[in-house]
């Protein structure tokens, strides 16, 4: 399959039919000035197995990328592209294994925009504007990593993070304003799943976070000094042994201490490390 390079040339619009080829490996079109696409602009091509629309002035999924089989990878960052002008519908017919949609205007997720992309194993929607995601919304995906850190999420609830296939492994949740937890929002994570968030705001949580996944089996990091803050594995927030270390070294080792009182320990006494570095996470 062959490869087709169209990045860097100002580019504002696809006409219908501008390319032949039924399978293609890749096609570039980053760093355009993208605003339409022809809804047949992909009619003669089959399949793409990566397709970038990256930094461009695109502000919905067009439908010719709707409707076109990505197998691999949809790179469609660095757009303003905001989803709610189709809430209804899932945001592409065929599934890719990787979606990267980081960097545009997304408020919210509704559990369409993913429903039937049984391929999909990656979603990075990083640094939008997310609110609100929707019980459910990554259910019927074969999601392992999720990267959706920069956003403005303020509760986690105890559904927002369901994958029936129970793969999610690697949830990427720091530098979001998250101030409250439901019980049991991260039982539906994978074994030996690793979680980034960070403590800064939270009033409140839950005695029991993972009620139904095995004990040992989530690792918690706190990005809220510098880098990442390794907890020791837990099941719950109830009062266990606890430690934080950076660089190797242990800031904090307690037998009996739960979660929100580490973070509150941290902040008190390496709050002004974290203030100079927090750009570095």
């Amino acid at each position: 399959m062959s490869s087709v390079h169209l990045n860097s040339n100002e580019i504002k619009h696809l006409p219908p039919r501008f390319l032949s080829s039924r399978y293609l490996f890749e096609l570039v079109l980053s760093f355009n000035k993208l605003q339409h696409i022809d809804p047949e602009a992909f009619a003669e091509v089959r399949t793409i197995m990566v397709l970038r629309l990256d930094n461009n002035l695109l502000k919905e999924i067009p439908l010719a990328v709707y409707n076109l089989d990505v197998a691999q990878s949809l790179i469609i960052s660095m757009n303003f592209i905001d989803l709610i002008s189709h809430p209804n519908i899932s945001i592409v017919q065929s599934s890719p294994e990787k979606l990267i949609i980081a960097k545009n205007e997304i408020q919210s997720i509704s559990r369409n925009y993913f429903s039937g992309l049984k391929s999909l194993e990656q979603i990075f929607i990083y640094l939008n504007k997310i609110s609100y995601i929707e019980d459910g919304s990554f259910s019927g995906t074969s999601l392992t990593y999720l990267y959706i850190y920069g956003n403005l999420l303020q509760k986690v609830t105890s559904g927002m993070f369901k994958v029936n296939t129970g793969s999610l492994k690697y949830l990427y949740l720091f530098n979001n304003p998250i101030e409250d937890m439901d019980q049991g929002w991260l039982s539906y994570l994978a074994p030996n799943s690793s979680v980034y968030l960070e403590c800064v705001n939270l009033n409140y949580i839950p005695s029991n976070i993972a009620e139904h996944t095995n004990a040992n089996t989530i690792h918690y990091y706190l990005v809220n000094i510098t880098h990442f803050l390794h907890l020791a594995p837990l099941q719950t927030v109830q009062r266990g042994s606890l430690s934080a270390s950076l660089n190797g070294q242990i800031l904090v080792d307690y037998n009996d201490v739960t979660l929100f009182d580490l973070c509150k320990h941290l902040l008190k006494h390496y709050g002004d490390v974290y203030k100079r570095q927090r750009t570095s996470c």
